[in-house]
């Protein structure tokens, strides 16, 4: 199913109850049923850049460029100096060495 994206609570509300089962299993404010169909469908909502090579999904689509730019069948392109560990991000690879080595770059 294609994720939409809802202007406001109300309408994602009323298009869950549309395509929804309603078991009531909690309550959110106002007293509306929930269940956990509606769980998977806002979340599908909420996640809805994904990466059309591994199919990860992000929230946010900046999130997806750096999966993309960075991380997606890429090897890591950072390695500590002391052992044969390897990084995607340069951060990582100084907490490591901090940590691990107890060395500060």
């Amino acid at each position: 199913m294609q994720s939409a994206i809802f202007p406001n609570g109300d309408e994602v509300m009323s298009f869950l109850l549309r395509i929804t089962s309603v078991t009531v299993c909690r309550s959110v404010p106002g007293g509306v049923p929930w269940n956990a169909d509606m769980d998977a469908v806002l979340r599908r909502a909420m996640f809805a850049h994904r990466c059309s090579a591994c199919g990860r999904s992000y929230k946010y689509k900046k999130n997806l460029q750096r999966h993309i730019q960075v991380e997606c069948g890429k090897e890591p392109q950072f390695a500590c100096m002391f052992c044969s560990s390897r990084f995607r991000y340069r951060t990582h690879m100084l907490r490591h060495a901090f940590c691990k080595h107890d060395i500060v770059l």
